[in-house]
């Protein structure tokens, strides 16, 4: 969900399903690509199937945007 204050979040958010691999365990890339949503702070929410998940190096790719909104 995307936020341009912090305080409200809008009610429509990006769903990104991962193909399961249940033979290897080794870490790997995954890209989300948020659709040119305009916002300054994003919520995230992850379900997996295991017990724990590792995140690392999160990083986002952004630019100024034209709309009056910002």
């Amino acid at each position: 969900m995307f936020s341009v204050g912090g305080s409200v979040y809008s009610g429509r958010g990006v769903t990104y399903t991962y193909m399961p691999d249940k033979v290897l365990e080794h870490a790997r890339n995954v890209t989300i690509h948020l659709h040119h949503h305009i916002a300054k702070y994003v919520k995230i929410q992850l379900h997996f199937a295991d017990r724990w998940i590792m995140i690392s190096e999160v990083t986002f790719e952004s630019g100024t945007s034209e709309s009056k909104n910002s």
